[in-house]
């Protein structure tokens, strides 16, 4: 894969040389599995996740279906940021990225929805009353943010709310990662099923996931581009913020 008229390269390896990181299975020693990322001169080396091997089949590491895919998400998401930070992007640090990159919207946009709450919600109540309502569950606190508000919710807080509902259990999108919303091929279908999807919960006029959404109006295809900027936003602040769930990347071995 090239960007910008430059190679990727992303080769894996077992790396015999991080002392007290050696296994023995069958009297065999296993090691630990690593990639090593190069682009404009410049390399990282990051493990990957708790994949262990003997040596005999470093030569055959490609070869594993789980691998040679996991290979393809570093050159894409490498290519993507080369391409959003131009001079700026930097290659250290991008395997704690790609963390973030294969966790799951959800809980992100959980995470910030409440963060974002409570900044216009301190304005709104009382010190004794705003930590009462900070001890309820989120859902209970988007249901009291909107009764406060009504129509004058803020525009920003209002899109994040839609694009948190949509992506919550039970909505079809609960197991969309930050990669395949960002940097997949499939965005541009991806971004099709979003606004019918959202256009058919407002049409609804019902309580969905946790927001009620006959308190929410949005009257032209403006506001949904806004909610996919939201989401956007809120994936590359996730980025920033080095947010991960607890996820593996376990492949299955040769043998």
């Amino acid at each position: 894969m090239e960007v910008g008229g430059k190679k990727i390269n992303v080769k894996y390896y077992l790396n015999q040389e991080v002392k007290g990181k050696r296994i023995n299975f069958n009297d065999a020693p296993f090691f630990p599995l690593y990639v090593r990322v190069t682009y404009n001169r410049k390399t990282t080396r990051f493990s990957v996740a708790n994949n262990w091997f003997p040596l005999h089949q470093e030569p055959n590491l490609e070869t594993i279906t789980e691998l040679h895919s996991f290979k393809e998400v570093i050159g894409k998401v490498v290519a993507f940021e080369v391409n959003r930070y131009k001079e700026k992007f930097r290659l250290s640090g991008l395997g704690e990225r790609i963390k973030t990159y294969s966790s799951r919207i959800f809980p992100g946009l959980e995470a910030l929805l409440d963060k974002d709450l409570k900044g216009v919600m301190r304005e709104k109540l009382s010190d004794l009353a705003f930590q009462a309502w900070d001890q309820k569950s989120l859902y209970d606190k988007v249901a009291q943010s909107l009764d406060l508000f009504g129509g004058s919710l803020p525009n920003l807080l209002r899109e994040r709310m839609v694009a948190t509902a949509y992506f919550a259990p039970g909505s079809g999108g609960d197991k969309m990662l930050i990669y395949s919303w960002l940097v997949s091929d499939e965005r541009d279908k991806m971004l099709q099923q979003f606004n019918e999807k959202v256009e058919s919960l407002l049409s609804k006029k019902d309580r969905v996931n946790f927001v009620a959404f006959d308190k929410i109006e949005l009257k032209n295809s403006d506001d949904y581009t806004a909610i996919i900027d939201s989401v956007d936003r809120a994936c590359l602040e996730l980025l920033d913020l080095g947010y991960t769930e607890h996820v593996e990347i376990k492949v299955v071995s040769l043998e």
